[in-house]
């Protein structure tokens, strides 16, 4: 090989780890933002805050993937694939009107048709088209497993998100319990109508928020013991 063509392979292959640095750093910036501010938002139950996570993630998934990918990463992202082809064909079944399974079809459609005398085509979901709005956060929640597997191959990525994991959820406990010592009737800033005696912190349901800040303790207890 020429002198000419060795210098024009190595500044390609040093622009290419260039790009591929840059990516890597802004799809994991996005990726801990994500993690850090998924809370906060009221635990992000808003079908409006979700389609924002997703359009999110689905980013840093963009930019993760510039990587090249390794045999084994390819059969766990096609596995993957694979579980969401299926979740993804169960909701379609819930939704139409004519599903593979008429055994599942829920029986209040033909007992409301019976009634009204009106021929009412059933469905599999009770509410029609429920399915479809409320599938975002399952696919936020395909995302977010996605982003963390292509980024957390690398190991300072992957310590870089335990710790915004773990210190934001530092964060929200110590406001939590600040909020429910001095600001027990507010949930934020809107007033709270359940739960009055519950530490929510962020969250409108104490079952949440105690699986969510169980999961920070064990994220400090990992890093403790490093």
């Amino acid at each position: 090989m020429k002198p000419e063509s060795r210098r024009r392979g190595a500044a390609g292959s040093r622009k290419r780890q260039k790009t591929l640095l840059w990516s890597d750093e802004i799809a994991t910036a996005g990726l801990c933002a994500t993690v850090a501010l998924v809370p906060l938002p009221f635990g992000s139950t808003d079908t409006r805050v979700i389609a924002v996570w997703v359009l999110l993630l689905s980013v840093v998934a963009i930019l993760a993937s510039v990587r090249s990918l390794g045999s084994r990463d390819v059969i766990f992202l096609a596995s993957f694939a694979i579980v969401a082809l299926c979740w993804g064909l169960v909701v379609i079944e819930q939704m139409s009107r004519a599903p593979i399974f008429a055994g599942l079809v829920n029986p209040i459609w033909p007992e409301t048709s019976s009634l009204t005398g009106r021929p009412s085509s059933g469905t599999i979901s009770l509410a029609r088209n429920q399915p479809y709005f409320s599938a975002g956060s399952e696919i936020a929640c395909m995302l977010s497993m996605v982003c963390g597997f292509l980024l957390c191959r690398d190991r300072n990525a992957a310590y870089l998100l335990l710790q915004t994991f773990a210190g934001s959820g530092l964060v929200y406990a110590i406001y939590g319990i600040l909020a429910f010592v001095f600001w027990p009737d507010y949930l934020l800033w809107q007033h709270k109508y359940g739960y009055e005696k519950s530490l929510l912190a962020t969250f409108t349901n104490p079952n949440v928020a105690a699986v969510f800040f169980g999961a920070c303790a064990i994220a400090w207890l990992l890093m403790l013991a490093k």
